[in-house]
């Protein structure tokens, strides 16, 4: 059909349909892949209701406790502890983790001066740097990240668990919920 107005060579016309489909095919291939990386951290994570978990909520990681799992697994409905709230629709594999381990008394995961760890105070995590820890091992003093606080007697088995340096820092509850009522 070469030479006839209208009517484009086969090979250019496969040539272009093979162009659109490519594009089609890269971004069925990205869907799939993020959709497969997505359920491996869903698969990974694993929630059920009742599990204690933190919920990223405005950028700082909130204990709560899961109340509903969606029956897709990808979202779920939980209870703030700081105040009970409930909020439904929270996405597991962006929002949501578990609560790491707390610190047991002595041991491999004994804390030691230098530790970056974090406190639970007022029901918020937040990062510190661990500058003393009792002969006994179960008491410290922690210099909080944010605004260099020092605070000491600190129970260790029902308020310190790993993960300082990496975790974002956590503003202090009442910050929250200022946050909330004004936005």
């Amino acid at each position: 059909c070469v030479g006839r107005p209208g009517v484009q060579d086969s090979q250019s016309g496969r040539d272009a349909a093979a162009k659109r489909l490519g594009g089609r095919r890269d971004a069925q291939i990205d869907r799939v892949r993020e959709s497969l990386e997505k359920s491996a951290k869903l698969e990974a994570q694993a929630i059920e209701v009742g599990d204690e978990v933190e919920v990223d909520f405005l950028g700082s990681w909130v204990p709560c406790s899961v109340l509903q799992v969606a029956e897709n697994g990808v979202q779920c409905t939980v209870r703030y502890l700081d105040g009970g709230e409930e909020e439904s629709f929270v996405d597991i594999a962006s929002r949501l983790r578990k609560i790491e381990v707390e610190i047991e008394d002595g041991g491999s995961d004994a804390v030691a001066v230098g530790d970056d760890v974090e406190v639970n105070f007022l029901g918020m995590w937040h990062g510190c740097t661990v500058l003393r820890v009792s002969s006994d091992g179960n008491m410290c003093t922690v210099k909080y990240h944010e605004g260099g606080e020092e605070e000491s007697d600190i129970d260790i088995a029902s308020r310190v668990r790993r993960g300082g340096a990496q975790e974002k820092e956590v503003p202090a509850v009442q910050e929250t919920a200022q946050q909330v009522e004004g936005s």
